[in-house]
Parts: structure tokens; sequence; C-alpha cells
């Protein structure tokens, strides 16, 4: 917690700040896409395990291509897998949703 994720995947975002994450230990998660700014909560219901709830944000109407999603990677993902420098976020077949460097 109290750490800040980047996202591996470009999003063409616009202006100084990149796309990232950012976990807190008072249990909410804050992010930027590129676009638009938003946190909501989040929990580890279980080793593993992944819950975010829902997730409040700006409506900065965005280019295509502009934001990365974050609110669809967070609120289908099941499992995050802590790699060291890199979390990845699965769903609940395993598929991979999202990665995150660290940083």
């Amino acid at each position: 917690a109290g750490e800040r994720w980047g996202s591996e995947i470009s999003s063409g975002a616009v202006g100084d700040e990149a796309p990232f994450l950012e976990f807190r230990a008072d249990g909410t998660l804050s992010f930027y896409d590129g676009c638009n700014w938003g946190s909501g909560p989040w929990s580890y219901p279980e080793p593993g395990g992944f819950a975010a709830g829902e997730f409040a944000s700006t409506r900065r109407a965005c280019r295509d291509g502009e934001a990365f999603d974050h609110a669809e990677v967070l609120g289908r993902a099941t499992t995050v897998i802590d790699l060291g420098q890199t979390l990845e976020f699965r769903d609940a077949e395993g598929g991979m949703l999202g990665q995150y460097g660290r940083g």
C-alpha cells in the first residue's frame, strides 16, 4: 500500500502526467488514465485475490486511444500477482487484464 504503479500499456496520454494506479494503506486506490482522475476502494479478500469497489472519476471527454481504462481492468480483476517490479491483474479464468510497473 502507498505505492504508485504505472501502466505499461501506452495510452497516448495528454499532458505531463503518465497513467498510474496508487494503492493507499487506508484501502483506497487513486488513478489517472491519461485523461481522467479517479478513486475508489480496494481489498485483498484472500492471498493473491483482488477486489475493487465502485470508482468515482472525472468525466472529461477523451479522444479515442487517449485513456487507458483502469476501471475496466480493476473491475474485472479477481487476482493480482506481485512480481516485484510488476503487478499483473488477471480475471477469474486467469486471463491477463493489465500489467503495471513499479514507480
